[in-house]
């Protein structure tokens, strides 16, 4: 039987949310964040990788699904 799980990424910054400044240089340095994972491969420690008892194949994403397909039948080559 498959074990299921998900891979999130999850970064975030406490903030004074009376403080507008303090939020909008939060945003900036979130999406900074998000960009230096995709240039970089950096911060590799912000996407978790854990099982979920909830999800089933139907949930996983069609890309990933045919990824999957394509590995299988280069390796049966």
């Amino acid at each position: 039987m498959a074990r299921y799980g998900r891979v999130t990424f999850s970064v975030s910054y406490v903030v004074d949310l009376d403080d507008e400044e303090m939020v909008d240089e939060a945003r900036e340095m979130l999406a900074e964040d998000v960009q230096d994972v995709i240039r970089y491969r950096e911060s590799w420690a912000a996407i978790d990788v854990a099982p979920d008892a909830t999800a089933t194949e139907a949930d996983i994403h069609d890309y990933l699904i045919e990824r999957r397909e394509d590995r299988r039948a280069e390796a049966a080559t």
